[in-house]
C-alpha cells in the first residue's frame, strides 16, 4: 500500500523590519515550496476595521499562497506590533511603511506585482501604485471613495458613545471636526486621533490618486442580497477611474460587511473571487 504525504500547503512567517522611526511587523505567507517571484501586497482597513479583518485577510494570504505567491502584511506604524501608538501614526509614514515592504520582497528575489486594498487600504493601495512601477494590478475591497467618507464613519463611533449615554453629548460631527482642524486631538474608541492625521486622510480622494499609466483595478462589492448589483454610485466611481486610463473590472459578491460586524466573521467567496482575478 502506497501512503501520500499530505500537502504541506502554504508556510506562515514573521519578522521585523526596519522602518523610518521603528521596527515594522511583517507576516507573509509563501508557496509550500521555494521562493515566490511575485509578491500581493496587503493594505489594511482603518483602526478597529483592521482588528475586524484580520482573519479574511490572513485567509486571502493563504489562499494566494496556495496559487503561488508569496503575500506579506505590514502592520502599519502605531498599530498591531510595529512601533509606536496611533497617535504618532502619518499618512506619509504609512505610505514609507508600504514602501519598506515592498522593497524587502524585492530583496527576496520577487517584485510587488498586486495590491489589496480593503476599505480605507484602498487609497493606500492606489497611491502606492503611484509610486511603485512594478505594481500592475490593485484588488480593492469595499474601497472608500474618499477620506472624507473614512473619517465620517470614525468619527461617527463617538458622537454615538454620546447619544447613548457612554460619550459626552456635546461631542457632535462639527464638534469633533473644529477641534482636530484647530490642532487638537481626539481620543475616538480608543484611537487618539491627530489632526496631522486628519488632515492628510481627508484630503484624499481615490479617483484623484490614479496614477498615468497602465493598471488592472478589481473592484469588489459586498452585497448583503444574492444577485445583488454594484451600487451606482460605486459603479460611477469605478467608471470614474476607469476614465483616468485603468482597465476596471467590478464584482458584486454576496457577503456580510466583516470589517464591522460584531462577530468576526468570512466571507469565503470573495477570497475565491479575488484569487481568481488575481491568477487571471
Amino acid at each position: 500500500m502506497t501512503f501520500k504525504l499530505p500537502d504541506p500547503g502554504p508556510r506562515l512567517e514573521s519578522c521585523f523590519l526596519d522602518g523610518e522611526q521603528g521596527e515594522l511587523f511583517l507576516t507573509t505567507w509563501l508557496p509550500a515550496q521555494g521562493r515566490p517571484d511575485q509578491w500581493l501586497l496587503l493594505v489594511p482597513p482603518f483602526a478597529e476595521e483592521m482588528n475586524k479583518s484580520r482573519r479574511m485577510l490572513a485567509m486571502l494570504g493563504r489562499r494566494a499562497a496556495a496559487a503561488g505567491r508569496g503575500v506579506l502584511l505590514v502592520d502599519l506604524a502605531g498599530t498591531g506590533d510595529s512601533w509606536g501608538d496611533f497617535r504618532d501614526a502619518r499618512y506619509a509614514g504609512w505610505l514609507s511603511d508600504l514602501q519598506h515592504a515592498v522593497r524587502w520582497a524585492a530583496e527576496c528575489g520577487g517584485p510587488v506585482t498586486a495590491v489589496a486594498g480593503l476599505r480605507f487600504g484602498a487609497l493606500l493601495a492606489m497611491e502606492l501604485a503611484g509610486i511603485i512601477p512594478t505594481i500592475a494590478q490593485l484588488l480593492l475591497w469595499q474601497p472608500a471613495l474618499a477620506g472624507t467618507d473614512v473619517l465620517t464613519q470614525f468619527i461617527r463611533l463617538k458622537t454615538a458613545a454620546g447619544l447613548t449615554g457612554s460619550g459626552d453629548p456635546a461631542d457632535t460631527q462639527d464638534n469633533i471636526r473644529a477641534r482636530l482642524t484647530g490642532g487638537e486631538a481626539v481620543e475616538i474608541a480608543g484611537y487618539e486621533l491627530t489632526p496631522e492625521l486628519y488632515a492628510a486622510i481627508r484630503s484624499r480622494q481615490l479617483v484623484d490618486l490614479v496614477p498615468d499609466r497602465p493598471l488592472q483595478v478589481d473592484w469588489f462589492h459586498l452585497a448583503r442580497q444574492p444577485a445583488e448589483q454594484v451600487p451606482e454610485a460605486m459603479a460611477a466611481a469605478a467608471a470614474r477611474v476607469a476614465a483616468r486610463g485603468a482597465a476596471v473590472r467590478t464584482h458584486a459578491v454576496q457577503g456580510d460587511a466583516f470589517w464591522s460586524t460584531v462577530e468576526i466573521s468570512e466571507c469565503d467567496q470573495l477570497v475565491a473571487e479575488t484569487v481568481a482575478c488575481l491568477t487571471s
